[in-house]
């Protein structure tokens, strides 16, 4: 029972947050994305799975990225990132 109220909290969060959160696997696909980030990038959530998360990443921002990845590849604590994201339309946030 306690497992599943963790659960719902967490869903909750994820869902609600006016942050875009972005669950990636291991060879760096998108695995989940809460709404932010159809509604910041104005891709589908659809769209947004069918790729790996480097390619919405802003070039001058995709070393960084790639080195905090393979942080927590390593088992190295990354708590968060922040990198500007490719919109729908070609411009950056």
């Amino acid at each position: 029972c306690e497992v599943k109220d963790v659960q719902a909290k967490h869903n909750r969060f994820f869902t609600l947050s006016l942050d875009m959160f972005l669950i990636v696997d291991f060879d760096g696909f998108l695995q989940q994305v809460n709404p932010m980030c159809e509604k910041i990038l104005a891709f589908t959530t659809e769209e947004l799975l069918c790729q790996p998360l480097v390619e919405l990443v802003h070039p001058e921002d995709r070393e960084f990225t790639l080195s905090q990845l393979q942080k927590l590849l390593e088992g190295t604590e990354a708590i968060s990132f922040e990198n500007r994201c490719c919109c729908k339309d070609g411009s950056y946030k």
